[in-house]
This record gives C-alpha cells, sequence and structure tokens, in this order.
C-alpha cells in the first residue's frame, strides 16, 4: 500500500519519501509459513493499469474463474467469481511488493529509506521523528503523512494518544493459521483441477488451496486454537483429515503434514476498526 501511494503521489508532482521499518525485502528469502498469496480482482488490477504494471506482472500470477468446494466425501461443487470472463489474479506477495517498490524506485522523485522506523509523529505541525539502524534519529517536517504501516500502526497509535473522541477497536479472533503445501506433480502440473481456489469448509475450520506459478499450491489451515491445542498426536493429525479431508492427505503426504503441523505454530489472525 506505501508504495503504491508513493508512486500515485508522485505522478502527481509531490516528493515522496517512504519510510519502511524492515530492511529491503527484495534481498531477503520469504519468511516461512508467511507466504499467503494476494488476490487480484478487476478493481486491483485497474489501480495497478494506473501504474502500467499489468504488462509486467499478468504473466507471472495464475488465472482463477471460481472456487472449487471440497466436501467430506471428496465431491466437488464449482462457485464461478463472475461470469465467464471474470477471473482472479493470483501472486505471491513477495513478487507484488517487489514490482511495487520498483516502481516507486523509479519516480525521481521518491524516496525509499528502510530501516528507519517511526518513533512519533506530530499530527498538528507535520513534525515527525524517525529511529534509523544506522545512524542517529531523523526529525523532519511534511505536509501530510500517510500512515501504511500494517496492524500495529505507529500512526494509528498517535492518533489515539492525540486525538480527541478517537475509537479504535482491536481483536484476536479465536482462530490462526498455518501453511502447508501441494507439491506440483511429477510432470510439472497442478495436482489439482486448474484455474480455482480449492476449499474445504469444515464445521469450525477450513482449509484453503491458492496456486501457485510453479504449479504447487500454498494450502492455509485455518482453525480455532482450542482445537490446534488438542491435537498432540500424530495419530489424532491423521485421522482428522483421513476423515474430513479423504482427498487432500495424499496430495500433501502424511509424513510431510506431521511434520510440517507438529514444527510450527498457528499464526494469530487479528480485526481491527
Amino acid at each position: 500500500v506505501g508504495a503504491f501511494a508513493a508512486c500515485c503521489l508522485a505522478r502527481r508532482g509531490y516528493q515522496v519519501d517512504v519510510y519502511e521499518r524492515r530492511t529491503d525485502a527484495r534481498s531477503l528469502e520469504p519468511e516461512p509459513g508467511r507466504s499467503i498469496s494476494v488476490d487480484i480482482s478487476c478493481r486491483g488490477w485497474e489501480a495497478l493499469n494506473l501504474l502500467g504494471l499489468c504488462q509486467q506482472l499478468e504473466t507471472r500470477g495464475v488465472r482463477v474463474w471460481a472456487r472449487m468446494i471440497h466436501d467430506r466425501q471428496g465431491n466437488k461443487t464449482r462457485i464461478n467469481y463472475g461470469n465467464k470472463h471474470q477471473n482472479i489474479i493470483v501472486f505471491k506477495r513477495q513478487l507484488l511488493n517487489q514490482v511495487l517498490v520498483e516502481a516507486a524506485e523509479r519516480c525521481a522523485n521518491v524516496r525509499l529509506l528502510f530501516s528507519h522506523k517511526l518513533v512519533s509523529c506530530n499530527l498538528d505541525t507535520g513534525e515527525v521523528i524517525i529511529d534509523r539502524e544506522h545512524g542517529d534519529p531523523v526529525r523532519t517536517k511534511v505536509d501530510l503523512i500517510i500512515g501504511a504501516d500494517g496492524a500495529f500502526s505507529m500512526v494509528r497509535q498517535q492518533m489515539m494518544m492525540k486525538l480527541s473522541r478517537f475509537d479504535y477497536q482491536q481483536m484476536f479472533i479465536p482462530h490462526g493459521y498455518m501453511e502447508l503445501r501441494i507439491p506440483a506433480t511429477d510432470d510439472c502440473q497442478f495436482a489439482m483441477e486448474a484455474g480455482y481456489h480449492h476449499l474445504w469448509p469444515r464445521d469450525q475450520y477450513m482449509m484453503i488451496g491458492q496456486p501457485n506459478e510453479d504449479k504447487s499450491y500454498t494450502v492455509v489451515l485455518v482453525m480455532p486454537f482450542a482445537m490446534y491445542d488438542s491435537i498432540t498426536s500424530e495419530q489424532q493429525l491423521l485421522e482428522l483429515f483421513r476423515r474430513d479431508m479423504p482427498d487432500v492427505l495424499p496430495l500433501i503426504g502424511e509424513k510431510t503434514l506431521l511434520s510440517r503441523f507438529f514444527s510450527q505454530k498457528l499464526r494469530p489472525l487479528i480485526s481491527t476498526k
């Protein structure tokens, strides 16, 4: 969001500084367990087209036209996203971030400042104080502050402290998520029907299969923390999958499932408004 906003403002002639708390992610390997893909529909595609990025991106994503719902017996039901010409394009999050950052980098009036963390901002005067990983803090004054700093936004915190009657709610939902994976087949094809998001909705939990460019699927398991904590043995986990998702178990592989499930924790999901 920050890089995209910077590009749009730069096109209107503004001088934009982008302060990013993290190091430049383009030089890092994706963090394990946090590679959930981004789904871009027509509205997002139109936004990317404003920056002339569609041609660069369209061959790097996977088009999906519908959801494929899997029941406990392995039966499948297709639910279209729209008419036969409408689809969603799935991108790896790191790829989309990289393309947007590079687009901002090409703008002469945009500065990208990595490893710079916002400490405070004065919403009346536009004064901001930034901590740097290397060097003394930076104090500067700006005309407009855009808080594109995520769920635990420092800009939002400053607004809460300094604006009257500012309502904000943060809530961790009872569910968490973890990533599994379905690899491509031996002949480098998708192991399930192509062109779909695959879903296994169950009573308390669900699983989602997102297609990748390399013909694998990123599989996101979403379940209550209480349910996750109750699964303490390999036998319990295998019985759950054999009962509720028998069609996906051989695609992930029993050994791989056991290894991935018991070697990672559920990641929390937060709702803010």
